[in-house]
């Protein structure tokens, strides 16, 4: 209630997710485009001078956690959350599904100040290991 997040640090989980319906949504997500122009934005549609996700980044994007800080009038609040598998979760039986949703927290994350620079999927990767590891 008038409370807005923003978005902080930046982790990720050390291994990959595991089992037949992450291992088909990161399959699905790899086949995205995404394109630079004054910032990183993702897309199903390849236009010019587009490149695919790939499924070294699209894993992950799907084990990447954003500490969300919440401010309000009581004061702030931490939430530890991983916004990709929320987003692009879709029906866990069946097919995922991105919707505009989907593709903005994607766009969250590989906007995140941690990426400035990274123009390509090997920009990305190389940046990768600089995140810190989530511990539970």
């Amino acid at each position: 209630m008038g409370e807005t997040p923003e978005y902080g640090k930046l982790y990720c989980l050390k291994e990959s997710l595991k089992g037949e319906w992450i291992t088909k949504a990161i399959s699905q997500m790899s086949q995205l485009y995404f394109y630079s122009d004054t910032s990183i934005k993702v897309s199903p549609i390849k236009t010019y001078q587009a490149s695919m996700l790939g499924q070294e980044l699209s894993d992950f994007l799907y084990r990447s956690y954003l500490v969300r800080v919440y401010t309000g009038k009581y004061g702030t609040s931490l939430d530890i959350k991983n916004i990709v598998l929320d987003k692009c979760g879709g029906d866990i039986v069946n097919k995922v599904s991105f919707t505009d949703e989907s593709y903005r927290t994607i766009n969250i994350i590989l906007n995140h100040p941690i990426f400035n620079q990274c123009y390509t999927v090997q920009d990305f990767l190389e940046r990768i290991p600089s995140i810190p590891i989530l511990k539970s």
